[in-house]
């Protein structure tokens, strides 16, 4: 009775249909620790972030510029119930000319370990109006309300704003007051009265300090913008729908203008009311900081269930070619190992730079998994082997990584190759006659 127990008891530790279903649910148990890993990436980032915000919020967030533009109130007649009724309605009339002459003044802060990018800006801003022609909007010259017209000024964060702002308006001189007469154009902004008493173009000035975090960008209301930006950051990502003409990156800084006619914008040079919105035509300069750990270890942790697999098909080989036993218990002290790898990274990445921390969590494990390996298999030469393995996969992972436009085609050629290995180590094993047996000098596990 007993021997016959024996006989099934071996029988069943020496099933590889067995022995793969048993490395199969120890990936399944091991997705239960990732599933955390990941949530802990996007709980560490949402700090991150927080941190961004509270300290934007406090300085100024990113900044768009949107003008300034004229707006000048009209009668409308609307026939209502029968009866005629005098609407007050808004056109908006843009500059010929608009230029901005600007230098960004970035500097790094610190929320705990988290670093925040502020910038504080100097504009010069410039450009000429013609008097508005209102025939081309087919509003009779009796029903306009030249005393009420405005030149409107949008700013995104006017919380930003470091000093009073004077414009010189045909050359005259007045100050720009908070609030805006109608908010079909923009939300939030400026305006200043400004008068409209022959057919000529009028010109403007005005200085603009103010302060921003990480993004700063313009509309491009003239029928022709120029935009010329400058700063010390060496990292500018450049952004919108509209790249600048020319730009000049170097250990110094940057400097980058744009030149943008009306033919590039989708909205003409006066309409009325809401009819155009110009929000999709901006363009500005983002001060980017290099590397975000957050989202390559997002990246990095997708691909766990690969690590996995391709280390349990080399210990599976081993069991297969080598005849040594593993115990699933071994598999998956292993797979922790491989999955521990993720929050070394997390951890390490923010306080140094993210190729570094891989490099350091990488090595960490794979030492200790040769080791762990070379006790396993009582062999010195296999546990080297398994770290060398190990590298090869961490080092293609990391060239993955680094390649985001080619990691598609670079991790397709990688499967492959490895499935083209699989198949020729495991060429002569005849599975249908295939028994997991231990060697002699080896104790079962």
């Amino acid at each position: 009775m007993e021997s016959q127990f024996n006989q099934i008891r071996n029988s069943i530790k020496g099933s590889i249909t067995l022995k793969l279903i048993s490395i199969g649910a120890v990936i399944l148990i091991l997705l239960i620790p990732k599933s955390h890993i990941e949530s802990l990436i996007y709980e560490r980032q949402g700090l991150r972030n927080e941190a961004i915000m509270d300290i934007s919020s406090k300085w100024g967030l990113e900044q768009t510029i949107k003008g300034p533009i004229v707006s000048i109130p009209y009668w409308c007649y609307e026939k209502i119930d029968k009866e005629v009724h005098k609407i007050k309605k808004y056109a908006y009339f843009l500059p010929e000319k608009y230029n901005v002459n600007g230098e960004l003044k970035p500097e790094s802060r610190y929320r705990g370990i988290h670093e925040v990018v502020v910038y504080q800006s100097e504009l010069m801003i410039d450009g000429e109006f013609s008097k508005p022609d209102f025939s081309k909007l087919n509003i009779l010259e009796k029903d306009i309300l030249w005393n009420e017209a405005q030149l409107q000024f949008g700013i995104s964060d006017l919380r930003g704003i470091n000093e009073s702002i004077e414009i010189n308006w045909d050359g005259a001189k007045q100050q720009f007051s908070p609030g805006l007469s109608s908010r079909h154009i923009m939300q939030r902004g400026l305006n200043t009265p400004i008068t409209f008493t022959e057919s000529k173009n009028y010109q403007f000035k005005f200085d603009l300090s103010i302060n921003g975090s990480s993004n700063i960008s313009f509309i491009p209301v003239g029928a022709e913008t120029k935009v010329l930006m400058k700063s010390s950051w060496k990292d500018p990502s450049f952004t919108g729908n509209l790249l600048p003409r020319n730009r000049k990156i170097t250990t110094e800084g940057f400097v980058a203008d744009w030149s943008v006619l009306n033919l590039n914008r989708p909205y003409p040079q006066q309409w009325k009311g809401a009819e155009y919105q110009m929000d999709d035509s901006q363009f500005g300069v983002n001060l980017f900081i290099a590397a975000n750990e957050y989202q390559k270890s997002t990246r990095s942790a997708k691909y766990a269930l690969l690590i996995l697999f391709l280390t349990f098909i080399t210990y599976f080989l081993v069991e297969v070619l080598g005849k040594k036993k593993i115990h699933p218990v071994q598999y998956g002290i292993v797979g922790l190992a491989l999955i521990i790898f993720y929050t070394l990274l997390l951890s390490i990445s923010e306080y140094l730079s993210f190729n570094f921390a891989y490099g350091i969590a990488a090595l960490v494990i794979i030492v200790s998994i040769a080791g762990y390996s070379a006790s396993i298999f009582q062999s010195a030469k296999r546990g080297v082997s398994m770290g060398g393995f190990l590298s090869l996969v961490y080092f293609f992972i990391f060239i993955i990584l680094q390649s985001q436009d080619f990691s598609l085609l670079i991790g397709s050629i990688g499967l492959f190759v490895t499935l083209v290995a699989v198949m020729y180590f495991s060429r002569n094993v005849n599975w249908y006659n295939l028994k997991l047996k231990a060697s002699e000098n080896n104790h079962e596990s």
